[in-house]
């Protein structure tokens, strides 16, 4: 805390409360095909335009970190009426935190192709500072209502994780470039944020040995990944500058943002009865069913100096976006943004999964107690994307194809034997699985 050498970058006040990625969004329209200045039918104002769009800012800079912060409330009551009992509770927590690594060191090692070498050898060696700020909070609001056997509950929670990280490294590639140097800034944004809604209720029916519990929870949960800048300049061994991408030198800016929404309910029904002997016995059934729809998208962006525009680099990640270095239609010369959204690197998909079961707990004899049933599941899953190589649309190309679509049954069979007072032996039988 308070570090004076700690790496940021300009932002907003929104970064206090975890909504960072707002500001950050995309500024284009992310179908917009690419645009090549100076290419046939091209308008090179819209060129122009388009990268002055962009947030200048890529540099990480020192700064003073703060005291890492937190503070959390709560608030709860019940209140008994003659026929109904109510209840509440609030809950609001926040978390604001520093870390700092001042000389981080990744290295990647790589081994020899012959069989008889076991010595690894350095690959690529990065060494670097590294400043993070996260900010995490979470509330929580829920009620619940008692009226005889029959009780409702009803519970919203959101929680909101940003992270804002600023780094600058240096890398060294051996294999690759020979040992070529470059210096990277690396300016990076995730917001996280889970939402939740989930209802319940319970029916106590006594008269019938009846209990029926309902459920029903949707959340949508998002994690995005907004404007992630790299700025990578080579160091040449007269000390200078550059942009080679030979090299590796390169400015780029990646947008990545998931988003899932989900719906979960069930029913479940338990009765209570007596075996042929009188021993208690249970008997439950139940439904369920769990839908989840999920959207990636990635989008890549390259700046590049457009018809040898050359002008002496400082090492500032910013000059490059100063207005004197940004494409111009008179001169038709100066960065530029190079990319367009690649339908390969989205998806949309869906899957559900609908359940139904019945199990009962049967006494077979005052030592010996069985536990049986059978759960039967539905499940399928759909996806909307393409193939990197499109060599036939028909295979390559899925518009909502269904790619899953079983049906499984799933038994359970538990047998439990009383020996004597404090000793059981069990043997069970069940089947399961774990879906994609």
């Amino acid at each position: 805390n308070l570090n004076s050498n700690f790496l940021t970058y300009e932002s907003t006040g929104a970064d206090l409360v975890g909504l960072g990625a707002g500001p950050r969004d995309f500024p284009l329209n992310k179908n917009l095909p690419q645009l090549i200045p100076g290419f046939a039918g091209v308008d090179n104002n819209l060129v122009a335009q388009n990268v002055r769009a962009f947030d200048p800012e890529m540099s990480a800079d020192l700064s003073t970190s703060f005291l890492n912060t937190s503070f959390g409330f709560s608030i709860g009551d019940q209140f008994r009426g003659e026929e109904r009992t109510f209840g509440y509770n609030f809950a609001l927590g926040y978390k604001n935190t520093y870390t700092f690594y001042e000389e981080a060191v990744f290295n990647d090692f790589l081994k020899d192709q012959d069989l008889m070498v076991n010595e690894l050898f350095l690959s690529q060696a990065d060494t670097g500072s590294i400043g993070t700020n996260e900010v995490l909070w979470s509330t929580l609001l829920s009620g619940s209502m008692k009226k005889g056997n029959n009780s409702y509950s009803l519970s919203l929670f959101h929680t909101q994780d940003g992270i804002k990280q600023s780094s600058v490294i240096s890398s060294q590639d051996y294999f690759l470039t020979g040992g070529a140097v470059l210096v990277r800034d690396i300016l990076y944004y995730n917001q996280r944020n889970i939402s939740n809604i989930s209802y319940k209720q319970r029916h106590v029916i006594p008269e019938k040995n009846l209990d029926i519990k309902i459920q029903v929870a949707p959340s949508l949960a998002v994690n995005n990944e907004p404007d992630l800048r790299v700025t990578a300049f080579a160091i040449e061994d007269d000390d200078t500058y550059t942009l080679n991408r030979g090299d590796g030198a390169d400015i780029s800016r990646t947008y990545r943002k998931l988003t899932e929404t989900s719906l979960n309910g069930k029913v479940d029904l338990e009765w209570k009865y007596n075996q042929w002997a009188g021993e208690s016995a249970k008997f439950k059934t139940g439904v369920a069913d769990v839908r989840k729809d999920r959207d990636f998208d990635v989008l890549i962006y390259n700046f590049a100096d457009f018809q040898g525009l050359t002008f002496p680099l400082t090492g500032d990640p910013n000059q490059a976006w100063q207005e004197e270095y940004l494409y111009n239609t008179t001169t038709e010369q100066g960065m530029w943004a190079n990319g367009q959204r690649n339908l390969s690197n989205s998806y949309e998909a869906n899957s559900g999964v609908a359940a139904v079961y019945a199990m009962t707990e049967l006494p077979l004899s005052t030592k010996l107690k069985s536990i049986f049933g059978v759960r039967m599941e539905s499940a399928t899953m759909k996806y909307t994307g393409q193939r990197q190589q499109i060599a036939n649309p028909e295979t390559d190309i899925f518009d909502n194809e269904t790619v899953l679509n079983e049906l499984d049954f799933l038994p359970s069979v538990n047998l439990i034997f009383n020996m004597k007072e404090g000793m059981n032996v069990r043997g069970s039988f069940s089947r399961t699985l774990v879906r994609p």
